[in-house]
């Protein structure tokens, strides 16, 4: 497995400005990105950039910011915190009380979502 690259452990900013170069540079122009990076503390190579450009090109294009890789959570805590959503939709005072079992699995799920999950910029 090859090791995870430099510029995902890079801060945000410095990502969502590396981007904004790429995309305005026209994919091009490695050495005074590579040049631009080291002045500003992250040394990364013109062949890791260019890699990260190819296998980010649509998002970049798009205009979409980097989203960071999500590490995979412990099943047992991601169940705990499913339960926990499903106790506080099922408490809440607004709660229909016709409202089935899929029902609250479904608001319990859009809260999950809403509490523990990234959004998408």
């Amino acid at each position: 497995m090859p090791a995870r690259s430099k510029l995902l452990s890079m801060p945000s900013n410095v990502l969502a400005e590396l981007d904004d170069r790429l995309r305005t540079s026209g994919f091009s122009d490695f050495v005074g990105h590579s040049e631009w990076l080291a002045s500003v503390g992250h040394p990364i190579g013109r062949s890791a950039l260019h890699a990260y450009s190819m296998e980010h090109r649509v998002r970049i294009l798009a205009g979409r910011r980097f989203a960071r890789p999500v590490e995979p959570i412990d099943p047992v805590k991601l169940a705990d915190q499913k339960i926990e959503c499903l106790k506080v939709v099922a408490a809440l005072p607004l709660c229909d009380l016709n409202a089935t079992g899929e029902d609250l699995k479904a608001a319990a799920s859009d809260l999950h979502q809403w509490a523990y999950e990234p959004s998408s910029p």
